[in-house]
């Protein structure tokens, strides 16, 4: 039996080195839903995970998450200016020990991809 870590893994194989996340109805997501596995709860903020989005999911990201609250022109930053905001960002949300509500929103954030955009 495959640990919940190796079903997540194989199951982001398929996705690993595209630029657009896949949400058709393709085997690695039937095979996702048919285990019940979240793939939400695996991606995780990181360089590596952020660099994969585009420049629109990142700003969608920004604002998702709060950091656009305090900020209010991710729309004019780069991809790798909203890469190193949001790295920063989501380190600094997790290390403080009272959260503001926007960071806060950082400390519960959980990719959900638009399967339309």
């Amino acid at each position: 039996m495959c640990s919940g870590k190796s079903v997540a893994s194989a199951l982001v194989f398929g996705q690993v080195d595209c630029q657009r996340l896949d949400t058709e109805d393709d085997l690695f997501n039937r095979v996702a839903r048919d285990l019940c596995v979240d793939m939400r709860y695996h991606w995780h903020p990181d360089r590596s995970f952020l660099e994969r989005r585009t420049r629109d999911q990142l700003v969608a990201i920004a604002v998702d998450c709060g950091y656009a609250e305090n900020t209010g022109h991710v729309a004019s930053y780069k991809k790798a200016e909203l890469v190193n905001s949001l790295i920063w960002y989501f380190e600094t949300a997790r290390a403080v020990a009272t959260p503001t509500p926007a960071r806060q929103k950082a400390r519960e954030w959980r990719w959900a991809p638009n399967p339309r955009g």
